[in-house]
């Protein structure tokens, strides 16, 4: 289990300090590009990442995209394993809610503060996606100052499938 945080750590950290998507970070470890990441491609990529591990860390580690053991993974269990979970988005959530408050405190109070509306309006078909620009519009629109750093992580947390738009 262990192995598995600090696999999902790397993958976030990767995702946010290169800004590229966990699909981008699939497709680079899915060097044969058959749509699916075999044990060989899945070693060669944590050797790139971690120390050596052994056979039986490896299959551990697989075991925890690939329920089945069919020494695969696929692209929806890899986004799930490597999307960041609410463990590791403590930090930000609460400096984001500090950041809501004082902007509401400015603004005269949290009821006269809309949080729906921003994201909404950038909803113009209204399928419930927004694009990645409209995600940092509506924030901006909030009043919220975050980094460039912080606006990837919260990008990693709510493009759920990796499709490059906020669900």
């Amino acid at each position: 289990e262990v192995l598995a945080v600090k696999l999902r750590k790397r993958f976030l950290d990767i995702a946010v300090d290169r800004a590229i998507s966990f699909q981008e970070i699939f497709r680079s470890i899915d060097s044969n590009g058959d749509g699916v990441i075999s044990r060989k491609e899945f070693r060669t990529a944590l050797n790139k990442t971690t120390t050596n591990l052994t056979e039986k860390e490896l299959r551990s580690l697989m075991d925890k995209f690939d329920s089945k053991r069919k020494g695969r993974i696929d692209y929806k269990a890899f986004i799930k394993f490597a999307s960041p979970k609410d463990s590791d988005l403590s930090d930000l959530e609460k400096l984001i809610r500090n950041r809501v408050r004082d902007v509401a405190r400015v603004r005269g109070g949290l009821q006269t503060l809309d949080m729906v509306a921003p994201f909404e309006n950038k909803d113009v078909n209204g399928n419930g996606k927004i694009t990645i620009d409209e995600f940092k519009h509506a924030i901006e629109s909030l009043g919220l100052d975050i980094t460039d750093r912080e606006f990837r992580l919260l990008c990693a947390r709510f493009d759920s499938n990796g499709d490059g738009y906020i669900d």
